[in-house]
């Protein structure tokens, strides 16, 4: 009688709890985005490698840029500290343990996400860059739906541009993440929420005077069009967006959550159902979900608000240089620069020229040689 109910009270397999393997694994949805955006940033470059748009004459006009040399040494600067974080973060991990780490993931999210670096000029000429600047053009024609005309001859500085990818992920992910550990040891009156708002204007009062004093004051970029309630110097060459810093902080914060909210083996939320991968596998599929979800978080915190404000642009840098026009509006080309009175174009509209006698004189008088 014993055996027999000892024998019939077990559970039957039907009623097991739920094994892990049935758990949810979002992190095939995330692997599934990165391969999308992986795929899309990989045919649009193919595709412009492959056109008359690659490496086409940059016209820099007839301006003369005093800091020449200055360019230079940050292009070489910018190049050399982008080859030493690939070391540092991608390559000797990967040689070391033989498989990608978090950083090393962040690393190449962040170079995919530059594929959607001409999206800063996707409405309106928002961003100029110096047409000194050692560059190919970009593939503007090639992301999906572009429309603003004349960005195949932007000259997008690779030697420094792409860097900014890189180091803008990693390095603002450290300060978070320093800046989180340090405000609990040091101020361990303040709450979560508090220590997340005191990140987010700490990285935009780090971003925006290194921004200005690196890259405007000496011209490698200038904001050629800036809504100007909301700008520093509106008007002049060196008017400077202030939401231009909040947004790197907004994106900052996204990266910076992202390395400390991992787990005790290092993986971050949309790494969830990794284990349940085969071994083979398992950083290869990581590699992609976490690349995905840095690029995606690139377009919503960054892209997103660019795009929006783009259209808002009400004011336009005065008598910008050539070199930082580059051909593609204001004096000696066929379209006007940003302005409130002058229509926004596209690849296919029609064009107001820059002495278009409809436009105010004013407007006319600012748009350079």
């Amino acid at each position: 009688m014993t055996q027999a109910k000892s024998t019939s009270s077990k559970t039957s397999p039907s009623s097991l709890p739920a094994q892990p393997n049935a758990e949810s694994k979002p992190i095939w949805w995330f692997a599934a985005l990165g391969a999308l955006l992986l795929v899309i940033a990989a045919q649009g470059w193919l595709r412009w490698f492959a056109s008359d748009d690659f490496g086409r004459p940059i016209p820099s006009g007839p301006d003369h840029y005093p800091y020449l040399w200055y360019l230079r040494a940050l292009e070489i600067a910018s190049a050399a500290s982008t080859v030493y974080l690939c070391w540092r973060f991608l390559i000797k991990p990967w040689i070391r343990d033989g498989k990608v780490s978090f950083d090393g993931k962040l690393v190449i999210g962040m170079m995919i996400g530059y594929f959607w670096e001409p999206m800063v000029n996707f409405y309106n000429y928002t961003f100029a860059m110096n047409a000194h600047s050692i560059s190919w053009g970009t593939w503007a024609n090639y992301i999906p739906g572009f429309r603003y005309p004349g960005q195949a001859h932007f000259p997008d500085g690779l030697l420094y541009a792409l860097p900014q990818y890189v180091y803008s992920g990693v390095l603002l992910s450290l300060i978070g993440a320093w800046w989180l550990r340090f405000s609990e040891r040091k101020f361990p009156q303040l709450g979560q929420i508090s220590r997340w708002v005191a990140l987010f204007f700490l990285l935009a009062g780090i971003w925006m005077p290194f921004e200005f004093a690196l890259f405007i004051i000496p011209q490698v970029w200038i904001y050629q069009g800036v809504v100007g309630s909301l700008s520093l110097f509106a008007g002049t060459v060196y008017q400077f967006p202030l939401y231009e810093g909040f947004i790197m902080a907004l994106f900052g914060c996204g990266v910076t959550f992202l390395r400390v909210t991992r787990n005790d083996r290092g993986e971050t939320f949309v790494e969830t159902g990794l284990q349940s991968i085969n071994p083979r596998w398992r950083n290869k599929v990581s590699t992609l979900a976490v690349t995905g979800v840095v690029c995606l978080w690139t377009g919503v915190s960054y892209f997103g608000p660019w795009t929006w404000l783009q259209v808002q642009n009400d004011s336009t840098a005065v008598n910008s240089p050539s070199y930082l026009r580059s051909g593609i509006c204001g004096g000696g080309t066929d379209m006007a620069c940003p302005d409130r009175s002058v229509p926004i174009p596209s690849r296919t509209s029609i064009r107001i020229g820059p002495a278009d006698p409809r436009l105010p004189q004013s407007v006319r008088d600012a748009q350079g040689n």
